[in-house]
């Protein structure tokens, strides 16, 4: 029987994920509310997440950079069932806000950043699975 991990991140999870930065990609939030976040990727399609701790940071929702498509960014690691979302007002203008081997993981308590290596922008991590029908 396989199990499934649970819906909280630990830090050697953070780092497995990190480890495979092309399972990262961009994708633009097009809505947020409490804990549910509606994604669309750069083919087009349209997935609905739920962000485990994400209802903790209501302010992060309003402090998120525009993505160049209208939405909002993230990054989203579909595999890893990871969302990364930068904080606008961490981020330094000109920021090339990227997943790369070079992110710093912090972790507070249950709470975990990356920041770039030369701490130009921060991302605020959280547990992120498409819903299973009922």
């Amino acid at each position: 029987m396989l199990c499934e991990a649970p819906n909280r991140l630990h830090w050697v999870r953070v780092r497995d994920a990190l480890a495979a930065v092309d399972g990262w990609q961009r994708v633009c939030v097009s809505t947020a509310h409490g804990k549910e976040l509606a994604v669309d990727t750069v083919d087009a399609e349209r997935f609905s997440l739920v962000c485990a701790r994400l209802d903790k940071f209501p302010a992060l929702l309003g402090d998120m950079l525009p993505h160049e498509a209208g939405g909002l960014l993230a990054f989203w690691s579909r595999a890893d069932r990871m969302i990364a979302i930068p904080e606008a007002s961490s981020c330094l203008a000109g920021a090339h806000v990227e997943i790369t081997p070079s992110v710093v993981i912090i972790e507070e308590g249950r709470n975990f950043e990356l920041v770039a290596g030369d701490s130009s922008w921060r991302m605020r991590v959280f547990d992120a699975r498409i819903p299973r029908p009922v």
